[in-house]
Parts: C-alpha cells; sequence; structure tokens
C-alpha cells in the first residue's frame, strides 16, 4: 500500500498540497471501505484542546490506531470527515516540543500528615532556603488554621512560609503576583475544593503557579487541597443523591465534575478514599473518562508525583488506581447504568511506585 508522511519535524505541507497528494495515493489503492466514524476514541475532544505537545501526539496516535489509520482507508468522505481536524493539529505543534513540568508534587489524601509526607514537601521546596505559599481558601476558617500550618512546615525545615487568603480579583492583582517571584513551594489546604477554584481558576495568579510548577517547585495539597490537583475535579456532589446515604451507586452523569488547575492532566484524583468509602463516585467517574487513570488516595496517605511522570506512595495507608483504558464500558437502557468488564485495579501502600505513562505498577513494595 502506498503511504507517505504527513509532515516531517523540519516543513510542513499546506492542507492544500497535502490532499492533492493524498488523492493520488487514493487512486492506487481501490476497494475501500466507508469510514466508520464511531470507532473515533473518546480522546478526540481532549487533544483538540491539549495545550501539551506530547498529549497532542499521544491522542494523535490514539486515534490513527484506533481508526486503523484513518488517512489510508475509507472513501474520500469518510477520510476528509476527519483529516481537516487531524491536519491542523499537526501543523499547530510546534516544531521543538515543549519539556515536561520539572516539579514535583504532593497530594495528601486528608488526615493527619506525618514527617514521612510532610519532610519530602519541604525539602523539595529547598528546606531553609525555601519560600513557600500557603492557600487556605478552601476552608472558611483559613486564617485561624495558617499559624498552624506554618508552624508545621517550619519544624521540618522550611524556610520562609507566606499566606496568602486573597480572593479572585487580588489573585489577578500586580501586589500578589510580585509575592509568587522566586517561590519554591506551593500548598493547598483542605476544606472544600470548589472554594479554591472559585478564588484562583483562571487567573493570572494560576497561570503563575502553571510556571512554577513547570520551571521546579512543589506543589502539595491535602483533601480540597488534593482535588483541585487534576484537570478533572470531583466537586463533592452528585446530581442524583438518595435519601439514605450518598454515593452509593455506580451511574454514569451523577457525579458533579468540573475543571480543576489541571497540574495532572492523565489522572483523576480522590481523596479520604477508604475511611469514608468512595470506591462508588471513583469507579463511576473513570467508567465516564477512561482515558485516565482514577487515583485514590486514604487518609495519612500522599502521592509524589515525580517529572517523570511516575508517582510514590508516601504516608501510612493506601492508594487504590483503577484504569479502565483498555476496559469494555456499556450503559444499560436508562443511560445511566454502567457496566463494565477488564477495568484493572492496583492497590499500593508506601515505597510502591507506579507510571502514569504506561499505566503499569512498577514496584510493589513489600
Amino acid at each position: 500500500m502506498n503511504s507517505y508522511r504527513l509532515a516531517s519535524s523540519s516543513s510542513l505541507i499546506s492542507f492544500r498540497e497535502f490532499q492533492r497528494r493524498d488523492a493520488e495515493a487514493a487512486e492506487n489503492r481501490g476497494g475501500l471501505r466507508e469510514l466508520d466514524s464511531a470507532v473515533l476514541p473518546a480522546r478526540l475532544e481532549e487533544f483538540l484542546v491539549a495545550g501539551r505537545r506530547d498529549l497532542r501526539v499521544s491522542a494523535l496516535r490514539t486515534i490513527l490506531k484506533k481508526t486503523k489509520t484513518l488517512l489510508s482507508y475509507g472513501s474520500a468522505r469518510g477520510r476528509w470527515s476527519v483529516a481537516p481536524v487531524v491536519f491542523s493539529l499537526l501543523c499547530s505543534m510546534p516544531l521543538n516540543a515543549q519539556e515536561g513540568p520539572k516539579g514535583n508534587l504532593i497530594i495528601i489524601g486528608g488526615g493527619s500528615r506525618g514527617p514521612d509526607i510532610m519532610k519530602p514537601f519541604v525539602q523539595l521546596a529547598g528546606g531553609e532556603k525555601s519560600k513557600i505559599v500557603f492557600f487556605p481558601m478552601a476552608s472558611e476558617y483559613g486564617d485561624t488554621l495558617a499559624g498552624e500550618r506554618i508552624a508545621d512546615m517550619k519544624s521540618y525545615g522550611a524556610g520562609t512560609v507566606l499566606h496568602l487568603n486573597i480572593t479572585k480579583l487580588q489573585a489577578d492583582g500586580d501586589s500578589v503576583l510580585a509575592l509568587l517571584d522566586g517561590v519554591t513551594g506551593v500548598y493547598f489546604g483542605g476544606g472544600d475544593q470548589s472554594r479554591l477554584t472559585r478564588a484562583l481558576k483562571g487567573t493570572r495568579t494560576e497561570k503563575r503557579l502553571h510556571e512554577l510548577y513547570q520551571n521546579g517547585a512543589v506543589l502539595g495539597g491535602t483533601s480540597a487541597g488534593a482535588a483541585v490537583m487534576s484537570s478533572i475535579m470531583l466537586t463533592g456532589d452528585e446530581k442524583r443523591p438518595t435519601r439514605d446515604s450518598s454515593f452509593n451507586k455506580i451511574e454514569a452523569e451523577d457525579i458533579i465534575t468540573t475543571e480543576g488547575f489541571g497540574f495532572v492532566d492523565d489522572a483523576i484524583v480522590d481523596q479520604h478514599f477508604l475511611i469514608r468509602r468512595r470506591s462508588n463516585r471513583l469507579v463511576s467517574v473513570v467508567l465516564e473518562h477512561p482515558t485516565r487513570v482514577a487515583i485514590g488516595i486514604d487518609e495519612a496517605t500522599a502521592i509524589w508525583i515525580k517529572p517523570d511522570h511516575t508517582f510514590e506512595v508516601l504516608g501510612r495507608s493506601a492508594v487504590i488506581v483503577y484504569d479502565a483504558t483498555k476496559a469494555e464500558v456499556k450503559r444499560d437502557e436508562t443511560g445511566f447504568g454502567l457496566r463494565a468488564a477488564d477495568v484493572r485495579m492496583s492497590v499500593l501502600r508506601r515505597g510502591s511506585i507506579y507510571d502514569l505513562r504506561s499505566k503499569k505498577v512498577i514496584r510493589l513494595s513489600n
């Protein structure tokens, strides 16, 4: 079968020229079947909006694989229904790939935070040379708790620790941005994650936090401060709660999510996971978003996500990982009842290491 490269790393052809070459190549193939658009995977929407080049490339590879090289098969109508989308994505990719973040994430499932969790956070921030900013806005008692949190970090050798309880208006101001100069660590307190996103989402401060993470800062958060880390954020609410208990079913379109800060794009994070029996809601969400893994972190436990996209488990309890990327997922006749086969689950404890890219356990600790 004749084939050709869409674009090389050194040059890009115009779409019209690309279309002309493909039409010439198609004449030599014959017997082409109509492309079934239903095989396009759910990641189409993701890579349309993905800002990072590596995510776009990954998603593009997924689509090419799922459609059996969509530009090499199918009738002209089938190919060109999706070809402009793929081509525009290729053209929008920078020639030099942007490196992934150089920073680290310490994501805590709530509860107590011992030295096995907080000491690595402070050390990654630079120890006595660190400049750490604590955002308490998730809690209505943030100012009251600030002193305790600052003293906690100081006890593990932190240098400067700033307490910033700010509004959305202030988060867009020059004075707050100036305080973020030279910051090596950022910490989000617990409470209600929606309060945090209301104060920071879409602001200049949020943009600056991404820059800090990109350049090597460590970001940490507990409870609500853990929930905000992922792109898809669980709000803690559901659409169809029952009288006797919340989150007592596995259903589609029930768990309410919104947009988090997106420091973690390839996973969905939940917290207080075992102690509050939150498996139903996380399974429901991962079956609706099967291209991401779901990570449930119990109290007094954390994951340390490193620049190489692996994470290590810290703390006393367990971390549960659900992987539905290769699962078969269906809904019942109501449209809400979820059914699935071949969902993978990993139960990880202190010292275990998981690779978010390959979606494999690298080390299962004793």
